[in-house]
């Protein structure tokens, strides 16, 4: 962190404290970014496990509710990417 020498300018403490408060309130946007992105990269992984285990199960699935499930999946994966 940055040192003050006395006697300080009000303006150059003034700019600090406001390019501190800029970096803290980015890195706190950051976080609730990445944050949210790895609930969407959680449940998209949920969403694929569950169809994998469908499969695995039963040999005999429901092809045409597996075929739903595989196209919502790849449709949350294109918002994945778009993000």
């Amino acid at each position: 962190m940055g040192c003050l020498t006395k006697p300080f300018d009000p303006w150059v403490l003034r700019t600090k404290v406001a390019v501190f408060l800029d970096l803290y309130r980015k890195n706190r946007q950051s976080s609730r970014l990445l944050e949210e992105e790895q609930r969407r990269l959680d449940d998209f992984a949920d969403r694929l496990a569950a169809i994998e285990s469908r499969l695995a199960a039963d040999g005999t699935a429901d092809t045409a509710r597996l075929a739903r499930d595989v196209a919502a999946l790849a449709d949350a994966l294109d918002e994945l990417r778009g993000s």
